[in-house]
């Protein structure tokens, strides 16, 4: 809960599980969230979710950004890639295909205007 609260921004990226989380992430973000239910601490996020198949881990994102700001996440953008071995190059460690490349730049373009009005809010409140 403290890691999370000290990032100035999150990504958080998702495997897909028979179409939901998987154990693990279920377990964690249960946990963190008996700390306190705003877990993303007001904190602007994208969300990833890649998958083999040809759904691309659309129902886990899609569960994911709806209950977000319930959590606390000030939603910036996110993204579904897939089938992942079709549009990714794990040699080059890099997206092949050009959409899917275009998609992620732009859910992260995203984040970034968040974080800059986010810091001048902060500058505004300090002057």
């Amino acid at each position: 809960y403290d890691k999370l609260g000290q990032a100035d921004a999150l990504i958080v990226s998702f495997a897909e599980h028979n179409g939901s989380y998987t154990a693990a992430y279920k377990n964690l973000f249960d946990w963190t969230s008996r700390i306190k239910m705003q877990i993303y601490q007001d904190r602007p996020v994208v969300f990833l979710a890649a998958s083999p198949g040809a759904r691309k881990g659309q129902k886990v994102l899609a569960d994911a950004v709806k209950i977000a700001p319930f959590f606390g996440a000030k939603v910036a953008g996110s993204l579904a890639i897939g089938p992942f071995a079709e549009v990714f190059d794990r040699d080059a460690g890099r997206l092949t295909d050009a959409e899917a490349a275009a998609s992620l730049r732009e859910a992260l373009d995203a984040l970034k205007g968040a974080l800059t009005a986010q810091d001048d809010l902060l500058k505004a409140a300090a002057a």
